[in-house]
């Protein structure tokens, strides 16, 4: 996308577009894509989990609440999402509100 590509007629994925932008955005920190892209990462894992605290929090008592978004963070490992997948998933839950 950097060098002209337009996703979905140059390349084709069943990711969604915003995916392919935050990835684009990795790449602009060329000598450190995969640090930038870990820190991006990272971000977006303490963002949902935080989110996902929000949501149990209006079912549940605070503990509860701590407890599932801790379990979201550990799932992540336990399911495999160390790939890039976990850096859209704010995106799946920033809609959500209480």
């Amino acid at each position: 996308m950097l060098h002209g590509a337009i996703p979905f007629v140059d390349v084709w994925d069943r990711k969604p577009l915003g995916l392919f932008i935050i990835y684009a955005f990795f790449h602009l920190f060329a000598p450190y894509q995969l640090w930038a892209y870990q820190l991006g990462a990272l971000l977006s894992v303490c963002l949902t989990a935080i989110v996902v605290m929000k949501m149990a929090r209006c079912v549940a008592s605070a503990t509860g609440a701590l407890f599932a978004a801790l379990l979201y963070v550990a799932w992540l490992d336990l399911a495999g999402g160390q790939g890039g997948s976990h850096l859209y998933s704010i995106t799946c839950w920033w809609g959500a509100r209480c």
